[in-house]
């Protein structure tokens, strides 16, 4: 069988061996959920949205779970609950409230469901929001800038994958959570 490409970050994940697919996932969603909500938090407090800054202990929370810590799924589901049940999750397009729908919470929601559900789908999701957040930057003002910061990120994303592949082969690191040494350089990224 074929190696899948990094650029495919569902056929990656999908390829991982089963001890740490679901934990992986999770890592390859919470990192650019996690440096969308750096961005938001470094811009200007004037430029900061209050509703951003309350997912930012469910990251925290995430991170905690990749890392084993199995009781950090609660405040994670509790927080995805309540988003759920809010007139922010809505369908109502344009017309209704777009706190959700900043690429910094979409992020997080998304990152958040990789922890209920496990499936690829939610880290290529939360990485393709942290593309659009470039896009929406400087789309129309900085093309140039705006081409290499997404492909700085698209790098930062296929090393993440890179990362999480070379750590799969060793069994017995991912029996309490993803190692923390994984954890750590995906961190830094």
């Amino acid at each position: 069988m074929a190696r899948p490409r990094f650029h495919d970050p569902v056929a990656v994940l999908s390829a991982l061996p089963h001890w740490c697919q679901y934990r992986a996932v999770v890592l390859a969603a919470v990192a650019p959920a996690q440096r969308l909500m750096n961005w938001h938090d470094e811009r200007p407090e004037s430029e900061q949205r209050p509703y951003s800054a309350t997912w930012r202990p469910v990251l925290a929370s995430i991170w905690s779970f990749a890392a084993g810590d199995d009781q950090s799924w609660y405040p994670i589901s509790h927080a995805l609950g309540h988003y759920y049940l809010s007139p922010l999750s809505h369908v109502e397009g344009q017309d209704g409230p777009d706190d959700g729908d900043q690429d910094e919470v979409a992020a997080a929601i998304f990152a958040a469901n990789a922890v209920l559900h496990g499936l690829p789908g939610f880290a290529e999701l939360a990485a393709g929001r942290a593309l659009d957040a470039i896009d929406n930057r400087w789309f129309g003002i900085d093309d140039r800038r705006r081409n290499a910061e997404k492909q700085e990120e698209l790098q930062r994303q296929r090393s993440t994958l890179q990362l999480i592949t070379g750590a799969a082969r060793d069994r017995n690191t991912w029996r309490t959570g993803a190692p923390a040494d994984l954890i750590a350089a995906i961190r830094c990224l």
